[in-house]
């Protein structure tokens, strides 16, 4: 059973970030699973690593458009 996890930086890191956000595919085997039954019973377990890269550039910010009035 595939799971797409998201990552994205919190926030400042002091020294540290800021990291780009990420998309990670976890496949859940039956080995994984305790209790398995229907796709909507039972629970998993994986131990994962996930390490964000560093953001090398400012993300574009586009000013905010004035209202018109």
């Amino acid at each position: 059973m595939p799971l797409k996890l998201i990552t994205s930086d919190p926030g400042e890191n002091p020294g540290r970030g800021p990291f780009v956000p990420d998309t990670t595919l976890i496949n859940f085997e039956s080995a994984d699973m305790q209790d398995p039954g229907s796709w909507y019973e039972g629970s998993g377990e994986k131990e994962i690593t996930i390490r964000l890269k560093q953001q090398t550039e400012k993300p574009e910010n586009p000013e905010p458009e004035e209202e018109k009035k």
